[in-house]
């Protein structure tokens, strides 16, 4: 008789939902620090509309190519499909925090769909490993953990950036936002 230990299955679940906080990032990440970004880059109403639009939505552009694209990396194995985001999502992270818009485009959507890999092996170990009786309990985590990521950044932002506009030339505090997914690689 299989005996499952819940609470050895929660935390190996819990684990590897982990990642998938940062696809709430990806889908929310440039939101709190818009207004910033668009004084520092002395964008007009024209340019705001396209550049903020192709900030924001990059992310979640980078999402859908991870999830199409990033099954024959987890063929490998979701082990070696983590480690070796693991190294790419500190590169993503470094080029948005570098306050250029090329740079800016292409960091939200290195992590963006560094975010979508995690989220897959998060979904084929729950498929994999958890009993069937059981899927329903577990398999809520992802959307969860999304959901944790929106709300993360959300707070972050809502703590760390100004609310005098006349601070928005100056502030350096928006990196704290966008590099928020370090801490989630790293811990």
């Amino acid at each position: 008789m299989l005996v499952i230990k819940k609470w050895e299955m929660w935390k190996y679940i819990l684990s590897m939902s982990w990642g998938t906080i940062l696809v709430g990032w990806g889908i929310l990440g440039n939101a709190s620090c818009a207004p910033i970004l668009i004084v520092q880059f002395g964008w007009d109403e024209e340019e705001t509309k396209l550049y903020n639009s192709i900030l924001s939505t990059i992310g979640l552009l980078g999402i859908m190519m991870g999830s199409i694209f990033g099954g024959p990396i987890i063929t490998y194995g979701r082990r070696q499909a983590i480690f070796i985001m693991f190294f790419i999502m500190p590169i993503g992270v470094g080029l948005t925090l570098i306050r250029t818009l090329p740079t800016m485009v292409i960091g939200r959507f290195i992590t963006g769909a560094v975010s979508s890999v995690y989220q897959m092996c998060n979904i084929k170990a729950v498929q994999e490993t958890v009993p069937t009786a059981y899927r329903g309990v577990y398999g809520t985590t992802a959307g969860a953990f999304i959901a944790v990521g929106v709300f993360c950044v959300t707070v972050i932002g809502a703590i760390t950036l100004p609310t005098d506009k006349d601070k928005y030339e100056d502030d350096k505090m928006w990196r704290i936002t966008y590099g928020f997914p370090l801490v989630i690689v790293f811990f």
